[in-house]
């Protein structure tokens, strides 16, 4: 049997992480803040838009992966895309209307990684401060903390 063709998803920098959407395609971000979404067919983008990169500093190595690009988590909908920032912001992303949903004030410095529930549409976040969030769907403020 053969395989189908590799869809690549080319980016302008360094590709320092990526989602992948519900359906097919995928989310990708670089360390400049850069953050791309493609189709599932041919790798053609679909958006394209910046956030705060992460801030550079003693705790990056241990809190950052990907070479510092934002952390990307998709909803299990593919309704929503959470981009964790530099500024310990997450930008929620409208994926059908390629505009901002909103923001969480989440952490204090980097956001490290991001994780949504694949049921309820919880969002677990976590932080260069050591911190771990879970918001609640309404998405106002954390539901839980914990320290860690």
């Amino acid at each position: 049997p053969s395989s189908p063709p590799a869809v690549l998803f080319p980016h302008a920098a360094n590709v320092g992480t990526v989602a992948a959407r519900p359906g097919g395609g995928a989310v990708t971000a670089d360390p400049t803040g850069g953050v791309r979404v493609w189709d599932a067919a041919g790798g053609q983008s679909v958006g394209r838009f910046t956030v705060r990169p992460h801030d550079p500093g003693a705790a990056r190595p241990q809190a950052v992966a990907g070479d510092g690009a934002p952390a990307l988590a998709v909803s299990p909908n593919g309704e929503t895309l959470a981009v964790g920032t530099g500024g310990g912001e997450v930008v929620l992303w409208d994926l059908a209307k390629r505009a901002e949903r909103g923001r969480l004030a989440a952490h204090t410095g980097n956001v490290a990684a991001l994780a949504f529930h694949p049921h309820d549409g919880r969002l677990a976040t976590a932080g260069a401060d050591g911190l771990v969030r879970v918001w609640g769907a309404d998405q106002q403020k954390p539901a839980r903390t914990l320290a860690g």
